[in-house]
């Protein structure tokens, strides 16, 4: 009975000493899948960095939240997938997620034998988004007559720039000092909106009826660069969501909640 419960106390020790907070920044890259890239990842991938904090209630589960500004683009020219469409897009994305981690083996920053694992995360975020055609907001043009009166009863409601998504990915970690590890990783964004690119459903307005000079000029010249589409045609196809990405390597420094325990028993 009392080597049971000395084994009981020393893996309760043991649990407590795993217990941590890790702050660290990410540095990397962020894309997007949708109506101008449907298929092809890491497309048109651009900058993304940010900064995250991280809980460690054991050698298995973490908890994170992060902070994570990125850049995406898309293009029909580059994606191949309607080139004759000509339509683009920059959108710059600022997101606030929490995730919890799940290590497939024993480990912790710090450790002298479980320096690494490869690991899985999944959790819900928070994101600001305004995609832009040369610093030109494509939303305020109402590039589909959203919010507008040209298709009457059929618009509809103006999209918003703030929307959820859920992260979910993997990724490896490796400790290789006493407070320092790395971590790199990948993780995909499920969101709930398909105006990441402001292109989801039909043209609206006529080409054939609109000259240089009139007010709705540069809103067809945007929605239809290649001036070719009559309203109701087909321009998105708003039965898909759009998805974007970010990418990268992550550096994070750990600090004890607890003080380490003397005795040589419980070093790791």
């Amino acid at each position: 009975m009392k080597k049971f419960l000395l084994v009981l106390l020393v893996i309760g020790i043991q649990q407590v000493r795993t217990q941590s907070i890790e702050v660290g920044l990410f540095g990397g890259g962020a894309y997007y899948v949708g109506d101008l890239n449907p298929k092809s990842h890491f497309l048109n991938t651009d900058i993304a960095y940010g900064g995250l904090i991280r809980y460690v209630q054991d050698k298995r589960w973490a908890y994170r939240g992060q902070f994570t500004y990125g850049k995406i683009k898309g293009d029909d020219a580059s994606s191949g997938f309607m080139p004759e469409r000509q339509l683009s897009f920059t959108s710059k994305i600022y997101e606030l997620s929490f995730v919890s981690e799940f290590n497939f083996l024993p480990y912790f920053t710090g450790s002298a034998k479980d320096v690494f694992s490869p690991y899985l995360f999944a959790g819900l975020s928070g994101f600001y988004h305004r995609p832009t055609l040369s610093d030109i907001s494509l939303r305020d043009l109402n590039t589909e007559g959203e919010g507008g009166d040209v298709l009457g009863e059929d618009t509809h409601k103006v999209y918003s720039l703030y929307q959820i998504a859920i992260p979910f990915g993997f990724g490896f970690k490796y400790s290789f000092s006493g407070k320092f590890a790395v971590a790199l990783e990948w993780g995909l964004r499920r969101t709930f909106t398909d105006y990441l690119d402001d292109v989801s459903t039909q043209y609206y307005l006529s080409s054939s009826t609109i000259t240089p000079g009139d007010h709705n000029y540069d809103n067809i010249q945007i929605s239809d660069p290649s001036l070719n589409h009559e309203p109701y045609m087909q321009r998105g196809l708003r039965a898909s969501q759009d998805w974007y990405s970010f990418a990268g390597l992550s550096v994070f420094y750990r600090f004890n909640l607890s003080k380490r325990g003397k005795c040589s028993t419980f070093n790791n």
